[in-house]
């Protein structure tokens, strides 16, 4: 913080036109493929996110989001656990975090190949324009920035579907010792909209201000790829059997 900080004052408010929303994705990916929504059934709004961002990523420079594409993490280990070498993840086995992640990797791999299915379905056009970008490697990478760093919530007056990209405001790290509150708000007016982000607690002038991911434990925060060291929040999953004399069985 540049200067002491209450509880409750805005730390940070950006214009909600600079969000990317999954139907200005969707629009974007519709537009650069040259096909009508119809063309693309499977597809989803995270879907349609994660086209957003390979396309992007493709254009480098020539991107209008090319500031926003730079920061962006290139490896996939630093978003998630589900794709630390397994020499690690075999440190986790048999605990909730292990199969936590192993269900994500399963996840993602699905989705990758119900996009694949629909881009060949969409025509010669789509399919050449997604031909160098759409892969297994580059559609992890971008669910990996949608898992580490995307907004719940519906965030435009145009938007239903949930999730959404917000420059500057994905920059705030989680701290699991914060009062509950609602950390990340909706601002403005009907004319122009913001995201607001809110402090929880006060903070000094050269301290760090935080947001909460919410009241969740390490097994929920490796899927983001990392962990809190004496997290509050955590927990162990205990799994208890039973016996039963067959003189109780009906």
């Amino acid at each position: 913080c540049e200067r002491d900080v209450k509880a409750g004052e805005v730390l940070l408010e950006v214009p909600i036109e600079f969000a990317i929303t999954s139907e200005r994705a969707r629009s974007a990916v519709l537009r650069e493929l040259g096909v009508e929504v119809e063309a693309l059934p499977e597809v989803t709004s995270q879907d349609y996110l994660c086209l957003w961002l390979l396309l992007e990523r493709e254009r480098r420079a020539a991107s209008e989001h090319a500031d926003f594409m730079e920061q962006l993490p290139r490896d996939i280990f630093e978003m998630s656990a589900a794709y630390w070498p397994d020499s690690v993840l075999e440190e986790l086995g048999g605990c909730e975090a292990c199969v936590r992640l192993t269900d994500q990797r399963e996840h993602v791999e699905q989705c990758y190949e119900r996009v694949v299915r629909a881009a060949e379905g969409a025509g010669p056009q789509a399919q050449q324009r997604l031909a160098d970008c759409l892969n297994l490697d580059g559609y992890i990478w971008a669910r990996c920035i949608l898992n580490s760093r995307q907004f719940e919530g519906s965030w435009c007056t145009e938007t239903s579907s949930v999730g959404v990209l917000m420059p500057l405001v994905e920059y705030f790290n989680h701290s699991c010792e914060l009062p509950e509150g609602e950390c990340v708000r909706r601002g403005g007016d009907e004319k122009r909209g913001t995201m607001q982000v809110v402090a929880l607690s006060d903070y000094s002038e050269g301290e760090e201000a935080m947001i909460s991911y919410g009241r969740v434990g390490n097994s929920h925060l490796l899927e983001r790829g990392f962990a809190v060291e004496g997290n509050p929040h955590d927990s162990v999953e205990l799994v208890l059997g039973a016996r039963c004399s067959t003189a109780r069985v009906p």
